[in-house]
């Protein structure tokens, strides 16, 4: 082969090998981005608000938040809508410990207030919306529409010869 034909290929290889440095590099630079989109989705703090009944009580339900997140959370703002009765004395706490903002949140730090129980009723239907900034200064925020109905509604079995013998009351209100 002639030297010119030798050089015609090296100038190809030389363009492909470019060429396919270019598309690695690329990928490359993909691929450790998507990785730290997903580290950061993974460890962002990730407040839940739901309704739990209390251990020992059937007719309480309690409003709990938890971060349920990989990091703190700062600035946190939580509202309920409707916004409850503060000449309630159970109401009066979850207002109280929710007018200002929480400064900082740590991951699986639980916040638990009663929300209903014999004593007190409150909105059947509510939403309870979080907002919050994670430790990369983005702002968060989750809507959570609840219902004392979810737990109220609930019914089980116990075996005749348990202990705990406990039958479904229809909710008090």
């Amino acid at each position: 082969m002639e030297q010119s034909t030798w050089a015609a290929i090296a100038a190809v290889a030389a363009v492909v090998s470019a060429l396919a440095a270019g598309i690695t590099g690329f990928v490359g630079i993909r691929a450790l981005s998507s990785i730290r989109r997903d580290s950061r989705v993974r460890t962002r703090p990730v407040i839940v608000a739901e309704l739990r009944r209390p251990t020992y009580a059937d007719h309480a339900q309690s409003l709990v938040l938890v971060n349920h997140g990989g990091s703190p959370a700062a600035d946190v703002s939580v509202l309920l809508d409707p916004w409850p009765n503060e000449h309630d004395r159970a109401m009066s706490a979850i207002l109280k410990r929710y007018e200002q903002p929480i400064p900082v949140w740590p991951p699986g730090m639980t916040l638990s207030n009663v929300y209903t129980s014999r004593a007190h009723t409150a909105a059947k239907d509510f939403t309870v919306k979080v907002s919050y900034k994670g430790p990369d200064g983005k702002t968060y925020g989750s809507t959570f529409p609840l219902s004392t109905d979810l737990l109220d509604l609930e019914t089980f079995a116990v075996a005749e010869d348990s202990s705990e013998r406990r039958w479904w009351r229809p909710p008090v209100r």
